[in-house]
């Protein structure tokens, strides 16, 4: 016979929102007893989302309840989503920064662990992996200037990389040209000008679009502090327009951003006639010869060949020549010479300078007489001259004239023949190396200066005269203060204060590196240091250059690009395995601010020798690498490059079994990856730390369990009573006791009577107050039985049965009205122990563990001892509470108490039939009891009564005040 069910099934399904899916399901069993296994499948439900489940079941006559809930959850999935609001903002060059805002939190499928950011423009493709579901923006560097880039953003989970963004075109803004024009080259074009020619900067390293080029020149023999002539040109080549001579020439490019770096050469136009020589003079040498001497010209034209000098005697007779030769080291020095056979009449003469075009024109004339008895002159032009700080200068004092002696003197200490610094040499005085005082520095620590005025004298018999020369220590510009004003992570944005300098040049060096240079101009106040390595230390220096020379190098400044190196990504989120394959999620790993340009993912196992190793590049789906063999542990090698360097991280894992399961870890991890390299994120030396810590955790709960121990049995035994008069014997025998049981001791106190009497007596608490086991009748042999007698009649027997209490005797009595205390602990009666405590109390007692009340005390072994006593039948309790009188206990001495068998204390302890047989068994174990025997008990117990009865009105108001023993 078949049994026919048909059900209907609710599946009631919960987690932020209520769902009720209704089931028919006919099912047909010819075993009524058979279990019937039905199965539904639930789809439609969201990954990574715990949902509770139930059941119930419903047929014609109604429905049941529900089963109870389970909970599930569904896996993980990549995310379903892009991210939103995605904008890419152009902000420095060669740079872009790319902002976003996370999916929906529901289209996350998991834990979203971060996102993933692809720039590709036309010759390069960067890959950048943010961490964090937090992050919103992202930083790309080292991109070129003025070009186009395409870009896309990706969330993702542990599973992978999400759908992208829609992706968006960016152009990065224009920078400064990056290298000079190159193959600079000119031609004289007449004696007025001369053309220069040129070629762009490199493609890649135009910064952008060249919208023109500046040209700037002057006179290769001009000062230091010389002005430079600037002119525009659009092309690849301009004539500039200049006088005839040699000319220090720098072309550089300009972009929308500004200048560029300059290319500097020599040029110079065809010669033209100089102009005049700038002075002349002439004076009487000797009775037959005359000096004459002479600047050059203010305009030379070009470059002086020679001088030619012309001689006549005054108004008379045709006028001679003659040439004097000049050097190229001589264009800018006075000129002197010395014409001799002359006639005693005066004569007239005149200087013209030539150049490669001709003679130019001449200079003023002057005329002179040969006399041998002509004054001492000086034939030198006196002038300002200025010289570079810690450079030398000739300061020339030709004399004419019979010539008897020459000084110089100055005007500051020390004289001039005194000063090591200075040296005379024939008529002239050799600066060897002027000094200047800065203004910064005491002149204490200081070398003087040595720009003065210098006079230099001559004389002879016939005359003297007196020449000045001002010299002018010209000091190079102060030492830069180069600061840093903002860092990305390819370019430093440096700044300086002005110091009144021409140029500057600017250096620094990647690390310990060579160093590398550019010039900056001189009314420049910062520079953009770009193309640097993403998240590279840089060291950066600055000098200033003057008319003076160069300032020293400023302090060196330490500054860092943003980012650095990668960080290895978790082992949860980077590794998922199967029996044969494992799958890296590589876009978890942190690029840490810096592009990633490639992974080498290197695996072996632990029983074998050699790598497996393959480059990758980061895709926006993981990588799988398989033909690995199943249930086996397998050492993994992460190295990640980046524009930074070079991260290596390792990994253990293993693959899982043919049906599915994972093999337990081995007990020690082999030293396979100790050619790995570095390690990193979750690899040996993550473990290695996470042994250390664990070890040093374990050692510091084993301290502190120590300490507490010791700290819970030194409360054990408190303070403030005093040590029984008992045999040491006897305290050896309690001390342990009292250890063992770490119980609170009280100890009697003597009093006497009267002065009368010697003898000392114990004052006995007439109520005691303890928890007793209930629900248990102990029996011996066949004494003590269900009619057992009472306290006189108790015999062996009764004595067996019954437990022994004595009060602690003491100088006050305690209160009489004291309540039982409340039980708070319940015990083991199978990890019992009987004891007795002293000749002045004894009580057999059952004592066990502890339970979870007392647990957190520090000392919970005493709070957790509990003292029973089996009861005997004869007794009557009310309420569970036992009653004893003064007459049936006595005032002093020992007492004994029986207790119903039924209902003894049931509320306070836990106590059971077990406990009473083991009662039984413990006389074999007790040490001999030191009191008297039960007839010399009950004697004492009279007197007792009746002294106590006399004085215990008095003393029960008092006794209620005091206190009341609890053991």
């Amino acid at each position: 016979m078949f049994n026919l069910f048909s059900q209907i099934f609710f599946i009631y399904i919960a987690t932020s929102f209520l769902t009720t899916l209704k089931l028919n399901n006919r099912q047909e069993s010819s075993d009524p007893d058979s279990d019937v296994i039905l199965e539904y499948r639930l789809d439609g439900l969201r990954p990574a989302t715990a949902y509770a489940v139930r059941v119930a079941a419903i047929n014609d006559i109604g429905d049941s309840d529900y089963s109870d809930s389970v909970i599930l959850n569904t896996l993980e999935e990549a995310p379903s989503e892009p991210p939103r609001s995605v904008e890419v903002l152009a902000d420095a060059p060669g740079e872009l920064l790319v902002k976003w805002q996370p999916p929906p939190q529901e289209s996350w499928n998991g834990e979203l662990v971060g996102y993933a950011v692809w720039c590709r423009g036309a010759n390069a493709s960067l890959a950048l992996g943010v961490a964090g579901w937090a992050a919103r923006a992202a930083r790309l560097g080292a991109l070129r200037p003025a070009a186009r880039y395409e870009l896309s953003v990706r969330a993702l989970n542990a599973l992978g990389a999400g759908p992208a963004a829609a992706p968006l075109l960016a152009t990065t803004l224009e920078d400064v040209p990056e290298a000079p024009p190159q193959n600079v080259r000119c031609e004289p074009l007449s004696s007025q000008s001369f053309r220069v020619w040129w070629e762009p900067p490199p493609p890649l390293l135009r910064g952008g679009l060249i919208i023109g080029y500046e040209i700037s020149y002057r006179a290769a023999e001009a000062d230091a502090a010389a002005a430079w002539e600037r002119v525009s040109a659009g092309g690849g080549g301009a004539a500039v327009a200049a006088r005839a001579g040699n000319y220090s020439l720098r072309v550089a490019a300009r972009s929308a951003a500004g200048l560029g770096p300059r290319a500097a050469r020599y040029c110079n136009t065809l010669d033209d006639v100089p102009g005049p020589p700038a002075d002349v003079k002439v004076f009487p040498h000797s009775e037959d010869s005359v000096m004459l001497s002479w600047l050059p010209p203010l305009q030379p034209n070009g470059l002086i060949r020679h001088y030619r000098v012309y001689t006549r005697p005054q108004r008379i007779g045709r006028h001679s020549s003659e040439v004097v030769l000049v050097s190229e080291q001589q264009q800018r020095a006075e000129q002197a010479l010395v014409l001799s056979g002359l006639a005693p009449r005066r004569y007239e003469l005149w200087v013209a300078a030539s150049t490669a075009a001709g003679e130019g024109d001449m200079s003023a004339v002057v005329a002179a007489t040969p006399s041998a008895t002509a004054g001492a002159k000086i034939a030198s032009f006196p002038r300002r001259v200025a010289v570079a700080a810690g450079g030398a200068a000739t300061l020339r004092c030709a004399a004419a004239g019979a010539t008897g002696s020459r000084g110089w003197a100055r005007r500051r200490p020390p004289p001039p023949h005194a000063d090591p610094r200075l040296r005379l040499d024939g008529d002239a005085l050799l600066v060897l190396r002027a000094t200047f005082v800065p203004i910064a520095l005491p002149p204490a620590e200081a070398e003087p200066s040595l720009a003065d005025n210098y006079t230099c004298t001559v004389r002879n018999r016939w005359g003297e005269e007196h020449a000045t020369w001002e010299l002018v220590t010209l000091s190079a510009p102060p030492r830069p203060r180069l600061r840093l004003s903002a860092a990305s992570p390819t370019a430093l944005l440096l700044a300086w204060d002005a110091t009144g300098a021409e140029s500057y040049t600017l250096e620094w060096a990647r690390g310990e590196g060579p160093r590398a240079a550019r010039e900056e101009r001189g009314e420049a106040r910062g520079a953009a240091l770009r193309g640097l390595a993403c998240g590279a230390r840089y060291r950066v220096w600055l000098r200033a250059h003057g008319s003076a020379g160069a300032s020293p190098h400023s302090d060196v400044l330490l500054a860092n690009t943003l980012g650095g190196l990668s960080k290895a990504a978790l082992e949860k989120h980077l590794i998922s395995t199967n029996s044969s394959c494992v799958r890296l999620n590589l876009l978890t790993w942190d690029c840490n601010g810096c592009p990633l340009i490639h992974f080498i993912i290197s695996i072996k196992g632990f029983d074998e020798f050699s790598w497996r190793s393959e480059t990758v590049q980061l895709e926006p789906h993981p990588f799988v690498f398989c033909d690995l063999r199943p249930a086996m542990w397998h050492h993994l090698r992460v190295v990640a490059t980046t524009t930074a360097g070079v991260t290596t991280a390792t990994y253990y894992f293993s693959t899982l079994t043919e049906t599915g399961e994972r093999i337990p870890a081995p007990a020690q991890f082999p030293a396979g990856a100790a050619d790995a390299g570095g390690a990193g994120g979750a690899g040996g030396a993550g473990a290695l730390a996470l042994l250390a810590a664990a070890a040093a955790l374990a050692t510091a709960l084993l301290l502190l369990a120590v300490i507490v121990y010791k700290r819970s049995t030194a409360k054990c035994f408190r303070k403030g009573y005093e040590p029984s008069s008992v045999s040491e014997e006897d305290k050896s025998v309690e001390k342990r006791d009292n250890r063992r049981n770490c119980q609170q001791v009280y100890t009697s106190s003597p009093i006497k009577s009267s002065k009368k009497e010697q003898q000392e007596m114990y004052e006995i608490s007439p109520y005691a107050t303890f928890s007793m086991s209930s629900g248990a009748v102990c029996s011996e042999g066949g004494a003590g039985g269900a009619g057992g007698a009472g306290v006189g009649a108790g015999g062996a027997g009764g004595a067996a049965a019954s437990g022994t209490l004595r009060t602690f005797g003491r100088a006050e009595p305690a209160p009489l009205s004291a309540a039982p205390p409340r039980a708070r602990h319940h015990h083991d009666p199978a990890d019992s122990d009987e004891y007795s405590l002293s000749r002045a109390m004894t009580l057999m007692v059952r004592r066990g563990e502890s339970d979870s009340e007392s647990s957190g005390s520090p000392c919970a072994e005493c709070s957790g001892a509990a003292y029973r006593a089996c009861a005997q039948p004869g007794k009557d309790l009310i309420e569970g509470k036992l009653i004893m009188s003064p007459v049936e206990v006595g005032m002093k001495g020992e007492q004994y108490a029986t207790f119903p068998a039924e209902e003894v204390f049931r509320g306070v302890t836990d106590s059971s039939a077990e406990s009473c047989a083991s009662a039984a068994r413990l006389p074999a174990r007790r040490r001999p009891r030191r009191h008297a025997p039960p007839a010399a008990h009950a004697a004492a117990a009279a007197a007792a009564a009746a002294n106590g009865a006399a004085r215990y009105p008095q003393r029960q108001e008092q006794e209620r005040r005091d206190f009341t023993i609890h053991v």
